[in-house]
This record gives C-alpha cells, structure tokens and sequence, in this order.
C-alpha cells in the first residue's frame, strides 16, 4: 500500500528525476517519508540491485519483523519487497539506493 497521500503509506519527497513532484536530488535515490498508525503497513518495492535505510524519527516501526525505535536506522539489501507495520504512530525516512 504506498500512498500519494501523506496521511498514510509512503510518499515520495526526494529523487534524482524529481519525480512526482518530488525535489530533486543530485545522487542515485529516492527518499520516501513514512507515516503509519499503529497496526498499519505500507509495503515498498525494492529493484534488483538497490537497497534501503530506514531512519525512524517518532514512534516505532516494524521493518521485516524487526521493531525500530524513535532513533533507530537499519540498513536491508537482498530483499525484494519491505514491509513496514506501525508499531505505535510514527514517522520515517526510507532512502532506496544503489
């Protein structure tokens, strides 16, 4: 579920192309700012050859099964697909890189 809407989901803010009206970003990225309640998910797509941060900055997030903290980052690669469960209401960064 990634959501153009910031009430829920992901939405991309930050991207080499300044894609959907994303800012643009002089470097192989794309940032996407999280917001979930708790007991929901959003699920992001990771290209063959790219990997993700995940930088939490309130609450708490369920990244793969593995609970983040307000503070707490986590690098995943080799992965497909990553969900993501609001643990507690919370706000995120995930920055997918090559």
């Amino acid at each position: 579920m990634c959501s153009s809407d910031l009430r829920a989901g992901l939405q991309l803010v930050g991207s080499r192309e300044a894609r959907d009206g994303s800012v643009k970003v002089h470097q192989d990225v794309d940032i996407w700012a999280g917001k979930l309640g708790e007991g929901h998910e959003a699920i992001h797509r990771v290209a063959l050859g790219r990997g993700l941060w995940v930088q939490v900055v309130l609450g708490e997030v369920e990244v793969n099964g593995r609970v983040l903290a307000e503070g707490d980052g986590a690098a995943i690669e080799g992965s497909s697909e990553v969900t993501l469960k609001g643990k507690s209401d919370a706000r995120f960064l995930v920055f997918d890189l090559a």
